[in-house]
């Protein structure tokens, strides 16, 4: 009797964590408030994507970093993105206006297969270092390369088996 009332617990706490995951999503959003006194100047890094589909090795990597300006003076924002320990020489800068938010577009070329993290940062140091990087997770995959061989001999013969509808 107690043993099967505690797996009838165990399943409705199985089914409400279920409930819970679904109805959160597989995003975790985590907005930083400062509710000091005094303005501060900053500039944060709100959000980074991979843009496409797919990545293979040999491509590049786009990362679409969006950043902000929550100060009251104009800023330069200096983004510099780096993947599995490979890092762009030259930061990319956007001039941003007071409260003025900027998209920008970096690449990275990747030449072989992994699963790793893409970093966005910023170079400045300011007044919440905590929102001055952001990880996404970038996957590049291998790349199948095929050799096909076929002399002359065997294309006049007619041999090759399919490799006639190839066009070759």
């Amino acid at each position: 009797l107690r043993s099967s009332a505690f797996e009838a617990r165990d399943q409705r706490d199985l089914q409400e964590i279920e409930r819970t995951r679904r109805d959160l999503g597989d995003r975790l959003e985590i907005a930083f408030l400062d509710v000091s006194s005094g303005a501060k100047e900053n500039l944060a890094l709100l959000d980074a994507r991979v843009r496409g589909g797919e990545v293979q090795a040999g491509d590049d990597v786009h990362v679409i970093g969006h950043v902000a300006n929550c100060g009251a003076s104009p800023k330069a924002a200096n983004l510099r993105l780096a993947i599995g320990g490979q890092s762009d020489p030259q930061p990319r800068s956007v001039a941003l206006a007071p409260g003025g938010e900027a998209f920008v577009d970096m690449t990275l070329r990747i030449t072989r297969a992994q699963r790793t993290f893409g970093e966005v940062s910023l170079q400045e140091h300011d007044a919440l270092p905590q929102d001055d990087l952001f990880r996404v997770p970038v996957t590049v995959a291998d790349v199948c390369r095929v050799l096909i061989v076929w002399t002359p001999e065997e294309k006049a013969a007619g041999e090759g088996g399919g490799l006639g509808r190839l066009g070759v």
